[in-house]
């Protein structure tokens, strides 16, 4: 036998033996369990569970938060997206802007 193997009828044997000599001192049936005590720090304790001060702050958070995502989401589906690769913008100039200032009034046109 292995060591990681448990011995069924070692364990039946041990369980019969007991159950004799609960038999022999006048105990019948198995012996009732004893209940365990909790104390009030112990029975405070949460088993992973959702208590009424964070439910009360996420209904708090999705109230003020939740307007500000939903305008998002629908000015993504609404907005139109329009192609301006027809049009000849101009990003990049000969005189920069700053060397312009002056009283002349000009009107530029793009050569194309």
């Amino acid at each position: 036998m292995s060591s990681g193997e448990v011995d069924l009828q070692a364990l039946a044997k041990e369980r019969a033996l007991r159950q004799r000599t609960q038999a022999a001192q006048g105990v019948v049936g198995p012996s009732a369990p004893v209940p365990i005590r909790q104390t009030k720090a112990a029975a405070k304790v949460s088993s992973g569970g959702i208590t009424g001060a964070q439910k009360a702050i996420l209904a708090l958070a999705a109230v003020l938060v939740g307007p500000a995502l939903l305008k998002q989401a629908y000015e993504k589906v609404t907005t139109e997206s329009v192609d301006v690769s027809a049009f000849n913008i101009v990003t990049q100039y000969d005189t920069p802007a700053i060397e312009m200032m002056d009283d002349t009034v000009r009107i530029q046109f793009c050569a194309s």
